[in-house]
């Protein structure tokens, strides 16, 4: 009877750690959804650079 009681008591201790372990990895995921920090205007190009400027920018007036 004792050998029952324990096994017993080891599945409810292995399934209650486990809802835990799945309750704790959706609340990790909630917050690092919400605290998600990127932001696309940190990464987006700041304009046409020299390779650019210089293909795109009309010839140079010549003086004499």
């Amino acid at each position: 009877m004792r050998i029952t009681d324990a096994t017993a008591l080891s599945g409810f201790a292995r399934k209650t750690a486990e809802s835990a372990s799945d309750f704790a990895s959706v609340v990790h995921n909630l917050i690092m959804d919400v605290r998600d920090s990127y932001r696309p205007e940190l990464h987006y190009m700041r304009g046409p650079g020299p390779k650019w400027r210089a293909k795109h920018q009309p010839l140079a007036k010549i003086r004499f």
